[in-house]
C-alpha cells in the first residue's frame, strides 16, 4: 500500500489481541505502528515523539479503556496545541452515533464500530487521512476507464442524518459507513438548522416525521435561508408513508428526493450518489 508507506500511526488499545491484530494489519499496509496499551502510554509516547521531531500522523484509539477511556485521551490530545497535526480515529465496541457531536467536538475524525473488517478499515484511514482518492483512480486506470465509482463518490462525504427512531439511526448510521460516507446525527428539526449554523454538510438525510419541527416544516425553513445565500444543499427524505400525496409534499416542501422506509441499501446508495453528483452544496 504505497499511499501509506511510512505513515507513523499509534494504536491506543487497553485489549492485547486487539493490538496485535490492528499491529498485523498496519504492518501490512507498509506503516510504522506503535503499540500502547493505555491512554496514559499512548499520550506519553504521542509527546515522545512530537519532541523528538518524528510524530505519529495517526492514532487509532480504543473508546472503552480503564483509567482513561478514548474520550479523555482525544479530549488531552485535541487540547495540546503540540498535537494539533495528529489525526485520531476511534474504535468502539458500541455504537457512538449518538456521541458524533462530542467526537467532533473532541477532534475525533473518524469512528468505527468493532469489529472492524481489515478492508473497511483501510478505507477508512485513508479517506481519514484525504488520500482515498487516489487509489480509485489508480484502479479506473487499470481497467482503462476514467470514471470515478460510485464509491468514490460517496466517500468522504458529510452527510446530517435527521431521525429520532433509535433503530432506524443505528441502521442508517451503519449503511452510511458502508459507503465511507461520514454521518452526523440529530434528532429533530430544530437540531438540523443550529447544526447547519455552525457546520456545513454536503446532503442532508431527513426524516420526514419528527417531533416538533417535523421534515417538511425543517426544509422549508432551509430553503428559505438559502434565498440569502444562494446555495442549495441536498435533501432526501425519508419516510414510512408510501402515497403519492406524501411524495408531493416532500417535493413541495423543497426536498429533492424521496424514499420510502424501510429504506433499502441500494436504493439509498443509487439516491445519494445522484444527489451528490447533480447538485452543488457549496459555493
Amino acid at each position: 500500500m504505497e499511499q501509506l508507506a511510512g505513515v507513523r500511526v499509534l494504536i491506543v488499545d487497553d485489549n492485547t489481541v486487539n493490538r496485535r491484530i490492528l499491529n498485523e494489519a498496519c504492518t501490512t499496509w507498509g506503516m510504522q505502528p506503535e503499540p500502547a496499551d493505555s491512554g496514559i502510554v499512548g499520550l506519553t509516547l504521542l509527546r515522545r515523539a512530537q519532541a523528538a521531531g518524528t510524530p505519529y500522523r495517526l492514532v487509532l484509539l480504543d473508546a472503552q479503556m480503564p483509567e482513561m477511556d478514548g474520550f479523555e485521551m482525544a479530549r488531552r490530545i485535541h487540547e495540546d496545541t503540540d498535537l494539533s497535526g495528529v489525526v485520531v480515529m476511534m474504535l468502539s465496541s458500541c455504537d457512538l452515533s449518538n456521541d458524533a457531536l462530542r467526537c467532533r467536538e473532541l477532534g475525533i475524525s473518524r469512528y468505527l464500530v468493532k469489529p472492524v473488517m481489515q478492508a473497511d478499515l483501510l478505507d477508512a484511514i485513508l479517506v481519514t487521512l484525504g488520500i482515498a482518492a487516489a487509489q480509485p483512480e489508480e484502479q479506473s486506470v487499470a481497467r482503462g476507464s476514467a470514471a470515478p465509482s460510485g464509491r468514490e463518490v460517496l466517500a468522504g462525504r458529510r452527510v446530517l442524518v435527521a431521525e429520532d427512531h433509535p433503530v432506524n439511526r443505528k441502521l442508517v448510521i451503519k449503511m452510511l459507513e458502508k459507503r465511507l460516507l461520514i454521518p452526523v446525527l440529530v434528532t429533530n428539526g430544530t437540531e438540523v438548522l443550529r447544526a447547519l449554523e455552525s457546520d456545513t454538510f454536503d446532503l442532508i438525510l431527513m426524516d420526514v416525521q419528527m417531533p416538533g419541527m417535523d421534515g417538511l416544516q425543517t426544509t422549508a425553513a432551509i430553503r428559505e435561508n438559502e434565498k440569502a445565500t444562494g446555495l442549495h444543499i441536498p435533501i432526501l427524505a425519508m419516510t414510512a408513508h408510501a402515497m403519492n400525496r406524501d411524495r408531493e409534499k416532500c417535493l413541495e416542501a423543497g426536498m429533492d428526493a424521496y424514499l420510502s422506509k424501510p429504506v433499502k441499501p441500494s436504493e439509498l446508495y443509487a439516491a445519494i450518489e445522484e444527489l451528490l453528483t447533480n447538485h452543488v452544496t457549496s459555493a
